[in-house]
């Protein structure tokens, strides 16, 4: 992954913090919804902004360090989604696969620990994590 840069300390380098996995269905990935997040996953993703707001949003970065603006949603009936540019990065980063295990981490820096954005890895290769 290419270097994101901390908006306060401008270190270059990040450190990822798994936060929850996701097994991906058929909805998640070819629902016009985005993918459902469950509530004790959506507090690892949003923390304190989920009970203030309805939507949040979050910055996604890719392996190519491309940002994906992502929302994260709850609905009136009090699931929790991820939207935004969710299809688009699923069909780009070929995860049409129903069944698919995805990890979502959190990308801070490691000096001044600020949250920079989130990105999600794939297992793939002998069962270790690659950053899609």
């Amino acid at each position: 992954m290419a270097a994101t840069t901390c908006p306060i300390c401008r270190r270059e380098t990040v450190v990822f913090q798994k936060l929850f996995e996701k097994h991906l269905t058929k909805d998640d990935i070819q629902g016009s919804h985005g993918v459902l997040i469950f509530k004790n996953d959506a507090a690892k993703l949003c923390g304190r902004h989920l009970g203030n707001h309805e939507n949040v949003n979050l910055a996604f970065y890719d392996v190519e360090n491309n940002r994906w603006a992502m929302r994260f949603r709850r609905s009136p009936q009090g699931r929790h989604f991820l939207t935004g540019d969710w299809s688009q990065f699923v069909r780009g980063k070929d995860l049409l696969c129903e069944g698919r295990n995805v990890t979502f981490y959190s990308l801070r820096c490691p000096r001044c620990m600020m949250n920079i954005g989130y990105t999600i890895g794939v297992l793939k290769l002998l069962g270790k994590p690659i950053i899609v």
